[in-house]
């Protein structure tokens, strides 16, 4: 019963941790019944629980897909108790998961002030997920609000979605850093319709562990001297899925795959091309 969703995991550990993230990933082939919210607490033996997190909103976009929540947390504890999982939906009360990991993050770190890159996507089609610039923030918020379709995760900072609606306006985003304080950016977020002459290209690449090493070129014309149309500097997801989308005039163009350390992507890592939402592979 959704109302009677009481199952605790508890780790126990004789030696006080400090625990400021924690990591839920999904089975490698689920796709659906995905946590949404839960709630993590703590204590040391014989004391009261403490509510360190209270997770709402989480979403999912892959299989086997990987979120790492961070905290504020400041006190070591030996006993950590995750309890209440539940999808969000009263009518969907099933859920599953395939691992958590609790973590320590260092937190004399320097955090970057938080940014985002101009978001540019497409009505009616899903858009590849749009990540902050750094992993260390929590509790996000945007105003205005986005677009019917498209969601920014409170927990991650990813924006996901389809959108519904056409779109252009500047919106802020503000979140807490791990270290203390907050900080905000401002970013135009659009929604066009790709037609006129114009189709939509979507790049679906598997990239290895080191994402960051990988990036991409589109070119204008034939070979790689023409004008570059699109490109980005680095991929954002490791080891699954990473998208981009496209909008090009009716014409040809080339696409270059580059590996910043030289030498290649490793294996199971590829990449596939398709032409207005599937129609042409």
């Amino acid at each position: 019963y959704c109302d009677d969703n009481y199952l605790s995991l508890v780790y126990n550990n004789d030696r006080r941790e400090w625990i400021n993230a924690f990591t839920v990933k999904l089975y490698y082939s689920q796709y659906d019944g995905q946590p949404r919210q839960f709630v993590l607490k703590a204590r040391n033996s014989g004391e009261d629980w403490t509510t360190l997190s209270t997770v709402t909103e989480l979403t999912w976009s892959q299989t086997g897909q990987a979120q790492t929540i961070y905290f504020q947390n400041n006190k070591a504890y030996n006993e950590y108790r995750f309890e209440n999982f539940a999808t969000g939906d009263t009518s969907e009360c099933y859920w599953k998961l395939n691992i958590l990991d609790l973590k320590s993050v260092m937190t004399t770190m320097t955090v970057p002030e938080l940014s985002y890159s101009d978001v540019t996507v497409f009505k009616d089609i899903e858009m590849g997920e749009e990540y902050p610039n750094s992993e260390y923030y929590y509790g996000f918020q945007v105003t205005p609000a986005l677009p019917d379709g498209i969601y920014l995760d409170p927990n991650t900072g990813i924006i996901s979605g389809t959108p519904a609606v056409e779109f252009s306006q500047d919106v802020t985003i503000t979140a807490h850093k791990l270290t203390g304080g907050t900080s905000s950016t401002t970013f135009t977020m659009g929604v066009e319709v790709c037609t006129g002459g114009r189709s939509l290209v979507t790049l679906v690449a598997r990239t290895d562990s080191n994402p960051q090493q990988a990036s991409y070129k589109v070119y204008q014309g034939i070979g790689t001297s023409g004008t570059v149309v699109d490109s980005i500097d680095a991929f954002q997801v490791k080891s699954a899925l990473n998208y981009g989308d496209f909008c090009l005039n009716d014409g040809i163009y080339t696409l270059e795959l580059l590996d910043s350390s030289s030498n290649g992507w490793t294996n199971p890592a590829g990449y596939y091309l398709t032409i207005d939402v599937g129609q042409t592979h």
